[in-house]
């Protein structure tokens, strides 16, 4: 569920996180965190429970430009 629950957080943060946060915001305030976490866990043969909770390793057009800033940063 870790896999899952990162990208959905990802993939939704915008509908997710409250509307004044910034992405650097973001950054600090969860994903610090939650990127250290993730990075300690293998996921190369993981099959996400649905495909829109796939982790995209890099931005996507159909993203915001906050939002592939953040998959982007999140991916380094």
């Amino acid at each position: 569920m870790i896999y899952d629950w990162v990208a959905f957080l990802l993939n939704f943060w915008e509908e997710y996180f409250p509307a004044d946060l910034t992405t650097d915001l973001i950054k600090e305030k969860y994903f610090e965190e939650i990127k250290k976490q993730f990075k300690q866990c293998e996921f190369n043969d993981y099959e996400p429970i649905h495909r829109t909770l796939t982790i995209y390793p890099e931005s996507n057009g159909w993203f915001s430009e906050q939002q592939n800033q953040l998959i982007d940063w999140f991916n380094e």
